[in-house]
């Protein structure tokens, strides 16, 4: 898999790519649905879709120290 980190002022982007040929989990957790909604709690986003060869999971965070994060 391929990690790429970035941020600045307003947040995190967080960008892994994994080859397409993986097997499947074994259904113990919730998924891109689950990261999603952590994402969304916290005033970020999620995109998850097939890149080429590899799947995308990209995040973007907000980077806020005033606030609450949901775990």
């Amino acid at each position: 898999a391929d990690l790429v980190t970035d941020w600045d002022a307003a947040g995190l982007t967080i960008r892994i790519a994994n080859p397409t040929a993986l097997e499947p989990g074994d259904g113990g957790g919730h998924g891109v649905v689950g990261m999603r909604e952590r994402a969304t709690a916290n005033g970020g986003r999620l995109t998850a879709e097939p890149g080429g060869e590899h799947f995308v999971v990209e995040a973007w965070l907000p980077l806020a120290a005033d606030r609450e994060v949901t775990p």
